[in-house]
């Protein structure tokens, strides 16, 4: 399974009021693969995108979009808000967990 992490419209419009955790890609790395490990057999690539939606007000209300390309079937995808990276993370894996095993479970039913 095949993880990318997409920080880049974070960073573009970043202002002095939110800075990423270091190690962000890493961690975000490791928290996805470590989500979905009953599923990697089942999935070819992961991308996760994170963006400040409103960075003109001076404060961090994030986003971030997990797309989940499975071996089989089509793209899985979810989108997540918080107001700071630990939430927004924990947001989006629980949210892409039970994306991913609800359409496993919906094929199954096939």
């Amino acid at each position: 399974m095949d993880i990318t992490v997409n920080t880049k419209k974070l960073v573009a419009k970043e202002k002095t009021t939110f800075f990423l955790p270091e190690g962000t890609k890493a961690v975000t790395e490791e928290r996805v693969a470590r989500t979905l490990k009953n599923y990697a057999d089942e999935i070819k690539s992961v991308e996760v995108h994170f963006e400040d939606e409103t960075s003109d007000s001076g404060k961090f209300d994030g986003r971030c979009r997990i797309h989940v390309y499975p071996k089989k079937g089509k793209m899985i995808s979810i989108d997540a808000h918080g107001e700071n990276f630990n939430e927004l993370l924990s947001n989006a894996v629980n949210k892409i967990q039970h994306a991913v095993s609800h359409e496993r479970d919906r094929r199954r039913d096939r």
